[in-house]
């Protein structure tokens, strides 16, 4: 939202803030991200052409449901800063879980494949060995054992929060471990 937003900070930002949500209960509107953002825009006047035609809809009674406000979300603030980034993030999440799904599928395979390397191993060791057979197949094992313990560390690092970020687990770039920004506030 560009213009002056120096009506939103402090105090009476949050009493304007307040009346935005007040304005929009009134309405029977849900405070969706899109939603409150298309009423402090209009209660700002940041965008004469969204306030008039808000304006217009209230003098003819129309009811902003969800419909109506997705509509003007999408006419008016399609194309802003924050609407490309939050596409742009959703088709990252898509990306990453598509990812994470594909890497899972391959480590349920790996542990097929190990479960049958050990049932393989407790047939011939029901059938009686002796100890040249018996150390192959536990070196077999012990091979077969390290390589699925290498794949479960990759796919934890794949996995595990805050992969794939600069910061640590459960931290965003700006953000504390807690989510909240590290910002004074």
């Amino acid at each position: 939202m560009s213009g002056d937003l120096t009506m939103f900070r402090s105090a009476p930002g949050v009493e304007r803030a307040r009346d935005i949500i007040e304005r929009m209960g009134e309405r029977q509107i849900s405070t969706s991200p899109a939603n409150y953002e298309v009423w402090t825009t209009h209660v700002a006047g940041v965008k004469p052409d969204l306030s008039r035609e808000i304006e217009a809809r209230l003098q003819r009674g129309e009811q902003f449901a969800d419909e109506a406000n997705e509509e003007l979300f999408e006419r008016f603030f399609a194309n802003t800063r924050l609407s490309i980034q939050m596409l742009e993030t959703s088709e990252t999440i898509a990306r990453e879980l598509d990812d994470t799904v594909s890497n899972l599928r391959s480590a349920g395979g790996q542990a097929g494949s190990y479960a049958k390397v050990l049932q393989d191993a407790a047939t011939r060791f029901e059938g009686g060995v002796d100890s040249a057979e018996f150390r192959s197949v536990v070196e077999h094992l012990a091979v077969t054992t390290h390589e699925m313990i290498e794949n479960n560390l990759k796919l934890a690092e794949q996995i595990a929060p805050g992969a794939g970020t600069a910061n640590g687990p459960g931290e965003r770039e700006g953000r504390g471990a807690d989510g909240w920004s590290d910002r004074p506030r």
